[in-house]
């Protein structure tokens, strides 16, 4: 996204090795950046007495880390050691914790179609790869594809973002829709492309292409090479349809 900054700002991200920490401390700033800039921490669960006038035998919090792609669970519960400095708190990572997916690259056909179909959709912008900084079922997809993009394509203003997971989340109809056309695109490119999808979640509706899946958060997209699947696998199926017989604009 640098080339397409002011010249100052072009200069600052050009010049990392000498502006790196002012520009760390300035996304710093920010919920939304500064998530992506390292681990997060979020105590989200305790548990010690079971009555208010019973002495607790021991105490249990949870919290919920975020892991940074350059980080580990065990540089996770080492950090967390250092920090305590009480041998009598013992670090555990819970049962299902999962070390960082692995990183996408940005080089790919299958980036390319996204960043073709972002053009297309959503007009003249600076379509850029990003981290995402949620937990998706993409980490599984690794077992099979090559490289698994993360795809939320819905505009959010600065009032949007603190309502999300929480109290009065919405998404406008006009997003919804636009949503819904950069599927249809998508997947349009996709039947013409040698990537083929692999899996794909559409936001609250269930609807599966080429292979079943379920509903969820956002699109996943996951792509390999067509050796391991063809666009012809489960067209037997009639549970397999394409998402253009499934959903229409005019439907919302």
């Amino acid at each position: 996204m640098a080339p397409h900054f002011p010249f100052v700002q072009r200069v600052l991200f050009a010049n990392r090795w000498l502006f790196g920490p002012l520009i760390e401390a300035e996304l710093s700033k920010a919920n939304t950046t500064n998530a992506l800039l390292r681990t997060t921490t979020a105590p989200t669960m305790l548990s010690a007495s079971i009555q208010q006038n019973v002495l607790p035998q021991e105490a249990k919090v949870t919290v919920n880390f975020r892991s940074h792609p350059r980080g580990r669970i065990d540089d996770i519960i080492d950090h967390v050691n250092k920090v305590i400095t009480d041998d009598r708190v013992k670090v555990v990572a819970r049962p299902g914790a999962n070390d960082p997916s692995k990183i996408s690259t940005s080089q790919s056909d299958g980036y390319r179609l996204l960043d073709e179909t972002f053009g297309q959709v959503f007009g003249d912008i600076v379509s850029v790869p990003g981290l995402t900084i949620a937990a998706t079922y993409s980490r599984e997809y690794e077992k099979s594809a090559e490289n698994s993009y993360r795809i939320l394509p819905i505009v959010f203003n600065s009032e949007d973002i603190p309502r999300l997971q929480g109290t009065n989340e919405r998404i406008s109809i006009d997003a919804v829709k636009q949503a819904i056309i950069f599927y249809q695109t998508l997947i349009g490119k996709l039947r013409k492309s040698i990537c083929y999808p692999l899996f794909l979640i559409a936001y609250g509706v269930r609807w599966s292409y080429p292979i079943g899946t379920e509903s969820g958060p956002s699109i996943e997209v996951a792509f390999c090479q067509p050796v391991l699947h063809s666009a012809n696998q489960g067209a037997e199926n009639p549970r397999l349809r394409p998402i253009h017989n499934l959903l229409s604009v005019d439907q919302i």
